[in-house]
């Protein structure tokens, strides 16, 4: 359509059901990169809301506020792409360099960042605690609970699969096969140890 209030409201629906999709799934691990994304929309979205307005603008007064808080708009979000791209290349050198400090959590996880010794305690404390539950009891909690905190509790359990418990089978199937690896290599240096004083002792047992 050539109608630019219908484009904008378009565009407006677009940008919104991002939004709320953005809410909903949180799809970066970095919360400050979640952040950064949810206020670039948020701008965004404002900025469409007030360009119809801007063309229809009759008054001096009006088109320049609107010229103004578009203006505000775009150094906002050019703003937020610059701390973003500053933070990904602060983290990205740290993460080349091998090393790790406090200031790369404060900055890319919006706080300090819990010990890991105390999250593997609390994640034990949690297992002992689930091997011990009544099943009837544990279902009849669940039904209780709101649809959004069962699905937050299977996110958890898939996370703790997937980066705790996998990388865990992976450590060990590695040394699995490098275990199995260097066990071949002794046997196989033992058996020709084996056959070198085989002919040394068939050498010698030789008649001069």
């Amino acid at each position: 359509t050539d109608f630019p209030p219908a484009q904008a409201a378009m565009v407006t629906v677009v940008l919104t059901a991002g939004l709320v999709l953005h809410m909903l799934f949180l799809p970066w691990k970095m919360p400050m990169v979640n952040l950064g994304d949810g206020c670039l929309q948020s701008m965004l979205l404002l900025l469409v809301a007030i360009t119809p307005a801007m063309g229809t603008a009759s008054a001096h007064s009006i088109e320049d506020f609107h010229e103004g808080v578009a203006l505000v708009m775009l150094s906002c979000m050019a703003f937020v792409l610059a701390t973003l791209a500053f933070s990904a290349g602060f983290a990205l050198s740290f993460h080349l360099a091998g090393a790790t400090s406090s200031a790369q959590d404060f900055i890319m996880r919006l706080g300090r960042r819990q010990s890991s010794a105390e999250t593997v305690q609390l994640i034990k404390k949690v297992s002992q605690a689930l091997l011990e539950i009544d099943v009837i009891w544990a279902q009849e909690a669940l039904d209780r609970r709101h649809p959004g905190d069962v699905s937050q509790i299977i996110n958890t359990i898939e996370l703790l699969r997937t980066e705790l418990v996998m990388d865990e089978i992976s450590g060990s199937m590695a040394l699995g096969r490098v275990a199995s690896r260097r066990r071949t290599m002794q046997e196989s240096r033992r058996s020709h140890e084996h056959g070198e004083n085989m002919q040394a002792k068939a050498f010698d047992d030789q008649p001069s």
